[in-house]
């Protein structure tokens, strides 16, 4: 079957926002940033929606035309958000994190700061709805974002923070770089798919 990959709107941005929170209900990470289930009613989907926001206007989120799957990423040309930047663009979900702000603001920086220092691109978030996956619609999105980053001889870095997704990734070119544990939270593996020479 083939996936057609396009630039997501504004106005995908609830829909699709509404289709990450069911996709990461069970991942270890946005369980650690919303850990009981009226945190999660509450900041989930706010939080897709803020992530999206900030790529949005820089084209950079993908969907595909059935709104199953949706990809939010950093081009190799604009330097990987700094934890400052994070903090700055951040401080409308402050209020949803409550008394775990300290903690997921430790964590947010320990992942800014491990990014690596070659140009790369960079994946923040991959999701595909759960009643859709298995369809190609994930390698799709992701085969985008690699293809974009060989076009000009770029790393694509990611964050997996599910054991299993480790040798999906693996499957389309990524390695293993190193892990990092967060403050009182699970562990991430840190990935790179280098440049096609």
């Amino acid at each position: 079957m083939t996936v057609g990959v396009r630039t997501a709107t504004q106005q995908d941005v609830e829909p699709l926002s509404r289709m990450l929170a069911r996709a990461f209900r069970a991942d270890p990470f946005h369980r650690w940033v919303f850990p009981n289930e009226r945190a999660w009613a509450r900041g989930s989907q706010r939080s897709f929606a803020w992530a999206m926001a900030g790529e949005l206007d820089h084209g950079t989120v993908f969907t595909d035309e059935g709104l199953r799957g949706a990809a939010i990423w950093r081009d190799p040309g604009r330097n990987s958000p700094s934890f400052w930047e994070q903090l700055q663009t951040g401080l409308p979900m402050l209020p949803l994190l409550g008394v775990r702000s300290p903690l997921v603001l430790a964590g947010m920086r320990r992942l800014a700061d491990a990014h690596p220092k070659r140009r790369h691109g960079y994946l923040s978030i991959l999701g595909t709805d759960p009643d859709q996956q298995g369809q190609g619609i994930g390698s799709a999105l992701l085969h985008t974002l690699i293809d974009r980053c060989a076009r000009t001889a770029a790393a694509a870095y990611l964050e997996a923070s599910r054991p299993e997704n480790v040798p999906y990734y693996e499957r389309h070119g990524f390695e293993v770089i190193g892990e990092l544990q967060l403050p009182r939270g699970p562990t991430v593996w840190r990935m790179l798919h280098a440049p096609c020479p």
